[in-house]
């Protein structure tokens, strides 16, 4: 049976939504499906909820749009709430990398890890799981997909505070990359992948059935400094693009390093969504298609947002089809041996009729495995702090990021991070 009703929670997302609402037109499998938009930010809705309406009256699609700031009418009935929510806005990330740039940590994008992914989590995690305890209420058979970041923390605080179901989609097109550049048919391709959100690495690649993982290795350039670099190391090489994959470590944006630039890496914003001039051009977009025209064609363009595959997985749960994904963030029930079990992890998982489960991989090497479980139990740390509000457990999460260099850094960054998200943080006054 196909989906009846999707909830959208933050739909007035500039990088999601855009490209989720062409996505469903040219969906005929969800023909009849009602979308419900939900934001706090009224205008940014009614913008999105214009644009929706607009677009599917032009393509003639079978689709309803409703808008609401308030989830808890809408959630009645629903089948998939996705969540896209970035509590504080862009107005508060930017504090998260100001305040972390004081005490020389910096950052290309800072939405995962470091103290501004620390920061960030603080601010995504009770306001996530305030979600889904509605959806305990309303509809507590939805699938939760969650696409906002830190996406690892908030899918694990999510299935440590509630009994809703909920997976995290990350990375979405690795293996079309890694087609082109072995110039194979994408079709004919089979990737292993595994890690956690932004730090995910290639374990297999097979071409017609062949290994073709030495044809990646021949492309090492292609891959950029910081995996190349990782590769030498390490022996595998990580999917993900450089700017989050050296987020994870201390030794790529030092002051020898000239804060990244050694490894060809940009600073915050660089050419992210975080960029202010990204965000002007999507809203002068958007301006440009609520005008006279059909613009539709524009919608689905690569520099348009950030493709996402929630609807692809959505379509096959509900006609009870059964597909291997690349990735998604489900917990570790065995898949990788050599990291925690429970743990949310970014890997190749098969979504069908008997539900969504990680292929087994067994163990990755040691030296990765280390780097992960360590990141891990940070996280973990940091859903502990911002599920309970305890000052001492987000001391704790930030003396485990090699980032912070020490006990006197952590605990005034701890205090100037706090401070600034005073209204974001209820548990901590």
């Amino acid at each position: 049976m196909l989906a009846k009703k999707i909830v959208v929670i933050g739909a007035g997302s500039l990088a999601f939504t855009p490209r989720f609402i062409a996505d469903l037109i040219l969906s005929d499998e969800m023909s009849g499906t009602t979308i419900s938009f939900v934001d706090l930010d009224s205008e940014r809705l009614k913008l999105m909820t214009r644009l929706a309406n607009k677009m599917i009256k032009a393509k003639k699609a079978n689709l309803e749009i409703e808008g609401t700031t308030d989830r808890r009418e809408v959630l009645k009935g629903a089948d998939f709430v996705i969540s896209t929510i970035a509590v504080g806005g862009i107005d508060a990330h930017n504090l998260d990398v100001e305040i972390s740039k004081k005490y020389g940590i910096y950052t290309s994008i800072g939405d995962t890890v470091g103290p501004q992914g620390f920061s960030r989590a603080l601010r995504q995690i009770p306001t996530t799981v305030d979600v889904c305890r509605d959806m305990e209420s309303i509809c507590p058979d939805a699938l939760f997909i969650n696409e906002a970041n830190p996406l690892s923390g908030i899918c694990s605080a999510v299935c440590r505070a509630t009994k809703i179901k909920v997976i995290g989609l990350g990375s979405s097109r690795v293996r079309e990359h890694l087609a082109r550049l072995v110039a194979a048919n994408p079709e004919q391709t089979e990737v292993v992948l595994t890690g956690i959100n932004h730090l995910v690495w290639i374990i297999a690649f097979h071409v017609k059935g062949e290994d073709a993982y030495p044809l990646l290795i021949k492309r090492l350039d292609q891959f950029g400094p910081v995996r190349s670099k990782l590769f030498e190391i390490y022996g595998i090489i990580p999917a993900i693009a450089d700017e989050h994959i050296a987020e994870f470590y201390n030794f790529f944006f030092t002051e020898a390093s000239g804060f990244g630039k050694k490894y060809g890496l940009s600073s915050y914003p660089g050419d992210t969504i975080y960029n202010p001039r990204w965000r002007d051009e999507a809203l002068k977009r958007i301006d440009k298609w609520l005008g006279p025209g059909d613009y539709f064609e524009e919608l689905p363009r690569p520099d348009v947002g950030e493709k996402s595959y929630a609807l692809d997985i959505i379509e096959t749960i509900s006609s009870g089809r059964t597909k291997l994904y690349d990735t998604i963030n489900i917990p570790n029930e065995g898949s990788v041996t050599n990291l925690p079990q429970g743990a949310i992890l970014e890997t190749s998982t098969l979504v069908g009729s008997l539900g969504i489960r990680g292929i087994y991989i067994g163990e990755i090497p040691k030296g990765v495995a280390a780097t992960l479980s360590s990141r891990i139990l940070q996280q973990e740390l940091t859903v502990d702090a911002a599920l309970s509000g305890d000052r001492k457990l987000a001391l704790q999460a930030l003396l485990a990021d090699p980032m912070v260099s020490s006990i006197e850094v952590a605990e005034q960054l701890l205090a100037d991070l706090l401070k600034a998200n005073y209204r974001y943080l209820p548990k901590f006054q």
